[in-house]
């Protein structure tokens, strides 16, 4: 004696497997999504070292060179300072020589 699958189960049948199929296709999409977020976790941790290598050079740098914090960044906006007007003067220089 077969059983023979009424319309109703067939119906349902047919949505099991469509959803499944969805799972599947989600389940695929997050395991790209997850091999994403490994990459950028590494690249993050990579950045994260690196800038604990230069903070650590910087901090030997002031050391060495006796400088806090502070007076390091004074005399870099001075150096920027000076770079800016020494460009002034000789774009302004330039600037003569049409006359």
């Amino acid at each position: 004696m077969s059983y023979k699958k009424t319309a109703k189960d067939l119906a349902f049948d047919r949505e099991k497997a469509q959803l499944q199929k969805k799972i599947r296709q989600l389940n695929e999409f997050i395991g790209g999504q997850e091999k994403i977020i490994r990459g950028l976790t590494e690249a993050v941790e990579a950045r994260d070292a690196e800038i604990r290598v230069k903070d650590e050079h910087i901090e030997r740098l002031l050391d060495y060179a006796n400088l806090s914090e502070k007076d390091a960044k004074l005399l870099l906006e001075d150096a920027k300072r000076r770079k800016e007007l020494a460009e002034s003067m000789r774009i302004f220089s330039n600037v003569g020589s049409f006359f």
